[in-house]
Formats: C-alpha cells, structure tokens, sequence
C-alpha cells in the first residue's frame, strides 16, 4: 500500500516519447516520481545494498542554502525512516551558503558528501566541506570534528574553492577532487584541479601532497574524472589556455593522464595530454574494457549538439568511432537543451548515456562504434517527458537489484524527479568475495576476513579473463552466456570451496552474488621474501629499496632471520623497521612470530656511493634471504637477487627487472621467475586522482604463471590475452613538488619465462603508465636476453684506447700500423666470485 506521503508528491500524467512500455507502472505514479514537497536540486546519487536510493542536492531558497539528502524505497516512496521523515537537511553554520556537489557511499554503508561552504554576503571566500552521515542519515560525529570538515586549497581571503568528486581508496582514504580558483597578477580568474586526502576518520592525511593537499594549475571550466584499471587517473574538461601578453585565451578539451604518484603520465598523448577537441564540453567519463575512453558531453556553439567521444589507450582520437572519434547523436529540435550528462560503458561493448533531450529525460544505447544501437527502444533512445515542469534533465542513473533503471534528476529547478524503466537494459554482473575460511565450515563468520591478494579466474567458451584483488572483491561486468569462476592464490595450502562456480546469463541486468571460501592445510611451513629497488640509482644519490616477507605457510613461524646483503658500492642508512645488526655488508631482522597470512614490508634507505666508488654503469647486487627454525616447503623463494644498473638522468617512471638484462639457460629450465617492478611518479604540481598501467607481456613469458608480488597502494589487475590493466583507483596521488616522498607508486610482479626459450632470445616488455587525463607516460623497453650459463661473472663494458705516450715516436707521429706505444684498457664486470685476476690476450694480427 502506497504511503500517505505520496499525497504530498505531484500528480501529474506521465508521457513516454517512444514505447509506452518502457516506463514502469509499478514505481512511483505510473513509473516516476515527482517530489516537490522536498525541494531539492538534485546532482548526485547512490543505491544503496538493499536496492534503496539516495539522492542527494542542495536546497537553495530564501531561507537558506544548505545540504539535503533524500532516501526512497524500491519502489520509488519516499523512505520515512532515513533523516527527518525521508529528508537530511543539514547546514554548516547559520547563515553559511552551502552547496551540495557530490556523494559516495562507503563500503560499510556510511555516506559520504562533499561540497562548498562560505559566510554569505560578508565574504566572497568559499571553502571545500566534507562529511559524513551513517546509513540512516544521522550525522556521523565520529568523522572529522562533528562529522564534518572545512578545508581550503589556496588559504587566501578571496579564493573560492569547491568540491567536484568523491573518491574512496581499498584502504578506506578518502579523495575529494575539486578545483580552486582566484585573480592571477594579469587580471584572469586562475583556476587550478585541486585534490585533498583524509584519513578513514576525516582527518587530512599529511602524508599525501603538501599536509594533504594537491594543486595543479588548469585553468579548467569543466572536469571529469575516471580510474583506469591499471590505477591511471584520466582527466578530462575544457581547458582554457591563457596567453597574458598580450591577453589572449581560447577552449580546448583535452585529456591529462596523471601515474598513481600524480605526475603526468608523459606516455600519454603528447607531454601527458591527448588530442584536442574544439567546442566540446565533456560532463561524464567512461572507460571501456579494452582501455579506450568515453566522454559525453555537448557542444553549444551552433545549438545544443549531444556528443560523444572515444580516445584509444595512448590519448589518440578512436577515428573507428563515430566521424573522426566524435559521433554527434541529437540536435536540439527547438532550440532547448540537449547534452549528455552520463556514460557508462558495458561490457560487451556497447554504452548507455544518460541526459536530456529536448528538455526531457533521456536514455539512449549506442553499438562500439558510436551509432545508437537500434534494438534498444525506439531507435536506440528513449525520452520521458514528465509533464510537471517545462524542463527536465536527467543527470544520474542506478541499477537496482532487479535489473530495472532509475533515470534520476530534476523537474524544473526545485522538484527532484526519478523515473524507472520497465525493460532490461543494463548489462549482467557478478559480485565476489572471497574470504579466509579458518573453522573450515564454509561460511563467512563476522570474524573472518577476506583473502587478501588473490585472483579470480573468468572463463567462457574457451577464453577467459584474469582479475586480480588486493582486498579479495570482485565486482565484474558480464554479457550473456555461460561463465565458470574459478578462484587461484600464489599460496598453495588453500583450497576453495566450491572449486568454481556457474553463471548463467540468457538476458541482462541478472545480479549473481557468491563467495568462495579459502580453508587452510594445516601445517605448512613456507616463508617468502621479495626485494625491489624503490627509486633509481644514481652515483652520489640515496637510493631506496623495498622488501616483503610474507608466510604464506598456515603455521606460525618463530625466530624468523630475515637478512639482506648489499651491494658494497652503497652506503646502508636506516630502515623503517630498524634491524637487529648490521655487520659491513650484512644487515639482520628477527620476527619472533609470524602468523599464518602475516606480512611485512620494509623500506630501506641507502646512499650510493660517489665516482669513483660507484660509476654510471656499474651494477648493484643485493641479496636477500629468509630462514626460521624448520624446514621451508619451497625454498627456491627464500632468497632473491638484484642486480640494478646505476645510471645518470633518469625517468621516474620506469620498468625493470632483476636479473639485470640476462638470464641463463638453466635458470629458465629450472624454472626461475622474472621479476618486473613499474615505477611511476607524479612530477607533476597537482594530485593525480587515478593511475592506470597497462603492460601487454612479452609472448616469450608463460601468462598463466604471473603473480602479484606488492604494490604501493590498493590495485586491481585485469589480464586478458597477455594484456594486463593495473588499476588505482582514487589513489590521488601527491605531486612531487609538493610532497616528493609521497610522490612515488609501484607494482611487482613475477612471471616465468616460456620453457621453450631459447639462447639469444630477447624478453622485451614496455608499460604505459596513464595519470588521470594525461596521454600516457611509456616506461623504458626493459630487456633480459636468455644466455648460456658459463660462470657467474658479467662483463658490463670494455673500452680500449691508445696512452698519450703511444701518439708519437720521437716527436713523429706513429703511423696507422705502428706496434709501439701503450693501450689502456677499461672495464666493468658484475658477480666477482672468487675471481682470482684476469688474463688479457692479444691478437697478433688486426683481423683475428
């Protein structure tokens, strides 16, 4: 029985340009609902687990201009249990103009809100606020200081700052993206892209940028902002560039790409930035599952044009979609408004947009290659005039539970407006957890935790897909057909129960949820440590390393020795974990207790030693090894070398990996893995939201052996046909300007070469490294040629030359041909061990 409340809300006929059977008579008054009994101007939304709806705005009136959230129930009444009567209305201050901008919901259900607040009319200063409310709406005092909390970018008496986006880390961190703005010494407004971190309490996070902020200068009118799966940041808008002397300024929409530590991917496009696009205002960013990137938008300069746009991995525009990677959808018939406010892309392929046409709702499918996918609806759209105001605009969109479609926006400026569609339109998903199950009695207890750093193997018809989590959750678009999951862990003393389940999918909007649970063979002993170079090494320069020890046994470990040899052209400085001894060379841990799953990192600090000690060229060999009081199951992991190569300039976004350019024969037969580390940083002056790497591996390495060894921050892994895609989502990475040991991010892994490999092979592998907008930042071409084992010594390089002493004979020149005189010799070897002396022979004749 429908609630009394709805007295309250407008009935007015509701007419569906297109197939009348779209909407659904089952929600709100004949499938939407107008509310205008609770005024609010409606710019974002979330649904929460239990298929209810949040939306949230500003209410802007006389009295006052503040924050308000409305919740209603599946079926579209307004849910009298959330806030005051359905409604949260919250003020920071009296008299205080707050806006509303954006929310997000946690993963324990809290919600997040952020916007702008300002003393009005005495001050033009506006300051970004976030805060947050627990799942009913009450304020959630245990967030910043009363659940709330003010902060401003520039800290100046007339800059006006404001908050755009809300992202949340795996480690619960929270981002929120904004801009700033204030007059330049030219007179122009300058604007910058803005980024502050907390902590999962609402404190700022002084670790990240300078005391927890990031300011890049843009000048930008429009931003939107999306996570590659490799953890990238794409950012997209309308920049204005600016040229003071004389004044001149035009429009641009670009993209910028900044790495997980917020510099600019300079791999992407052109110095970080893609192509441009003249007179297009993007609104909303999507990424497809082959790494292009959709934005939608509109273009106003002859009208309102609804655009899309696609740009490929590297910033280029897709000139396979649409008319040179533009497709213009709609003209506005009447001279109203028409534009995109949302894309999201399936996984199949196709797209589904969401915005207003004509000043009605719309929703509209469109194939790969940008033409409206004409099986959908009416000629691929459907528009929903709501007949309560002369305009309405769409602007979100949720799934719920069922499959069905929520278009949610607004009816005139003070009534917001939901609307369900009837037929399935969506694509399929499928949600996973999988956890520790200690009792082994195949249920998730409330004690329980997620497996962390394990993968989920999707397969169909022969092919299948990898996905990787550090935190054990999979949330993964389907289409139709049959898959099987199968879950698989670096940590072999699991097994998962069910071994694999069944999907089955003969439509879209289907939602399957399960878990696979991880229960433990009992005493296994097996320790691992793994050791990577952190920065780059440079002669005179510190130098860090980061090592990992993990058990991935399931017994307790006592007594564990960890011990890391270095190279004695480094000088050791501190750890973060202080050792037990250092001896010369050999620095020393003890772990008294090591838990089954336990791990531990440690970053070092060295210094590299000055030329002579240490010259470009030379190598730098670290070994580290981990040992307790019995004996280990695989011992082969217990130890790792290094070998870095010092170098001079260098980029801060780069790969390596640790067998320094060569690997025999017999460490391939006996199966040795490689090891990989991708570097990135944000040389940048502003904070990179998201960070994505994407690394196509070399068809000379086993794809099915590759594990994830650490990561700098949470990451999520897709890997389909050798081609991986690491994703740090809202990793809003400091810049190195402001906050450069922040600055940094990694990824390690490890594969195994093919069996088949054979002497004077080459592996090679290149990354591309995408931060937020930029046009991507590509690594070196790392490469490790397969040679045959002789003995352990390398010899790095060799120079020959004559002695200024052997140039003359008597104050003659010597002739070309001439025997006498000196030649020195140079050279740099790698491994000396137990090299007695080296014996040089020469060739009696310039041929041999």
């Amino acid at each position: 029985m429908k609630k009394v409340l709805l007295l309250c809300l407008l009935a007015v006929p509701v007419f569906v340009i297109g197939q009348l059977r779209m909407l659904d008579p089952t929600f709100g008054n004949g499938g939407a609902v107008l509310n205008k009994a609770m005024p609010i101007n409606i710019s974002s939304s979330a649904m929460q687990t239990n298929g209810k709806i949040i939306v949230g705005g500003g209410i802007y009136d006389t009295i006052r201009y503040a924050f308000s959230l409305i919740r209603y129930n599946i079926d579209g009444d307004v849910d009298l249990s959330f806030g005051n009567n359905g409604q949260v209305i919250k003020q920071i201050n009296p008299g205080t103009e707050d806006r509303f901008r954006t929310m997000t919901l946690q993963a324990d259900g809290k919600i997040l809100v952020a916007g702008s607040t300002k003393i009005y009319p005495n001050t033009g200063k506006s300051d970004v606020v976030v805060m947050r409310f627990d799942s009913t709406g009450k304020i959630d005092s245990s967030f910043a200081t009363n659940g709330f909390s003010v902060v401003s970018y520039l800290d100046t008496t007339d800059s006006y700052d404001q908050a755009f986006a809300l992202l949340i880390r795996s480690n619960g961190k929270i981002i929120v993206a904004g801009q700033s703005s204030g007059p330049s010494p030219f007179g122009y407004v300058k604007s910058y892209d803005t980024y502050i971190q907390f902590d999962v309490n609402g404190k700022i996070d002084s670790s990240f940028g300078i005391n927890g902020k990031v300011m890049t200068f843009t000048n930008n009118s429009d931003l939107s902002v999306a996570l590659q799966n490799d953890g990238k940041l794409i950012a997209g808008g309308k920049y204005t560039l600016i040229y003071p002397s004389p004044y001149i300024s035009f429009d641009i929409f670009s993209i910028i790409r900044y790495n997980q530590n917020g510099k600019i991917d300079s791999t992407y496009g052109v110095n970080g930035m893609s192509d441009t696009l003249s007179l297009f205002n993007g609104n909303s960013v999507s990424i497809q599952p082959d790494g292009k990137v959709l934005f939608a938008g509109y273009d106003n300069s002859f009208g309102y044009y609804m655009v899309i746009a696609r740009f490929d991995s590297t910033g280029k525009k897709d000139t396979t979609f649409g008319k040179h990677g533009l497709s213009n959808l709609l003209y506005s018939t009447n001279g109203s408004l028409t534009f995109a406010d949302k894309i999201m892309a399936q996984p199949n392929g196709k797209m589904m947009v969401v915005g207003t046409y004509n000043k009605d709702f719309l929703l509209m499918r469109l194939k790969n290659n940008g033409e409206r996918d004409s099986s959908f609806c009416n000629r691929g759209l459907v528009t929903i005039d709501l007949k309560g105001q002369d305009r309405d605009e769409a602007n979100n969109m949720v799934v719920q539970p069922s499959g069905k479609m929520v278009l949610i926006g607004f009816s005139g400026y003070d009534t917001s407006a939901l609307a369900r569609i009837g037929e399935d339109t969506f694509s399929n998903y499928l949600h996973c957890s999988v956890f520790l199950d200690a009792n082994l009695n195949g249920v998730k207890d409330a004690t329980e935790q997620l497996f962390h750093d394990v993968s989920l193997t999707v397969a169909k018809q022969g092919s299948s897909s990898l996905y990787s989590s550090q935190n054990g959750h999979f949330d993964i678009d389907l289409d139709t057909g049959t898959y099987v999951s199968s879950v698989s862990t670096m940590l072999p003393y699991y097994t998962s129960a069910p071994a694999s389940h069944i999907t089955n999918n003969t439509t879209y909007n289907n939602i399957d949820s399960f878990l696979f649970a991880m229960q433990p063979i009992q005493g296994k002993r097996d320790l691992s440590i793994h050791l990577h170079p952190y920065t780059f090494a440079r002669p005179g320069f510190p130098l860090q390393y980061s090592m990992k020890v993990r058990n991935v046994g399931t017994d307790t470990a006592n007594n564990v020795v960890i011990k890391l040899i270095k190279s004695n052209k480094v000088n050791f400085n501190t750890a973060s974990s202080l050792p037990g001894s250092v001896n010369n060379d050999t620095i020393k841990w003890i772990i008294t207790s090591f838990l089954p799953q336990q791990n531990s990192s440690i970053l070092i600090d060295f210094t590299v030693k000055a030329s002579p000690a240490a010259n470009i060229g030379d190598t730098l060999q670290f070994t580290a090894t981990i040992s307790s009081n019995k004996p280990d199951l695989t011992p082969a992991d217990d130890t790792i070398n290094i070998h870095q190569i010092v170098g001079g300039s260098f980029d801060p976004n780069d790969k390596t990996e640790n067998h320094g350019g060569r690997i025999t024969n017999t460490q391939v037969a006996n199966g040795d893995y490689m090891q990989y580390t991708i570097r990135f940083q944000n040389t940048g002056n502003d904070t990179a939201f998201n960070v994505y790497i994407h690394d196509t591996l070399s068809t000379k390495l086993d794809w099915n052996t590759l594990q994830i060894i650490t990561a700098s921050h949470n990451y999520q892994m897709t890997m389909s046909d050798g081609k991986c895609l690491f994703k740090f989502p809202k990793i809003n990475l400091v810049d190195s300007i402001h906050n450069e040991p922040g600055s940094h991010g990694y990824i390690v892994y490890k594969v195994k070469p093919l069996p088949t490999v054979q002497v004077g092979d080459v592996i090679k592998n290149t990354a591309a490294i995408y931060f937020d907008y930029n046009l991507p930042v590509y690594t070196n071409t790392e490469m490790t040629t397969v040679v045959a084992e002789t003995f352990p010594l390398k010899l790095l390089t060799f120079t020959a030359r004559r002695s200024s002493s052997s140039l003359s004979r008597g104050g003659q020149p010597v002739p070309p041909n001439g025997r006498e005189g000196k030649v020195l010799l140079q050279w740099t070897t790698a491994n000396e061990i137990n090299v007695d002396r080296f014996d040089i022979e020469r060739s009696p004749n310039t041929i041999d």
